[in-house]
């Protein structure tokens, strides 16, 4: 899959949660599950969410943003 296609599904994604998501979480790590459309995990650090996420579901693809305005972003398959 094209980065770039990944990139608008995540923001997709992100968009559909983002009140909630920035009401409950500003400043955590989201990792967005590209292959389910929605939310993985949620941590404090990237390696939290992270590893929350792939052993909730293996193989998937992910997006890791941070929750709020200074998202520095990062993709996993």
């Amino acid at each position: 899959m094209e980065a770039t296609i990944i990139d608008r599904q995540a923001d997709e994604i992100y968009k559909a949660h983002k009140s909630d998501l920035e009401s409950k979480y500003y400043g955590k790590i989201v990792v967005l599950d590209i292959n389910q459309a929605d939310i993985a995990a949620i941590g404090d650090t990237p390696q939290e969410a992270s590893s929350k996420a792939q052993r909730l579901r293996p193989r998937h693809r992910f997006f890791i943003r941070r929750i709020g305005k200074s998202p520095a972003i990062m993709r996993m398959r």
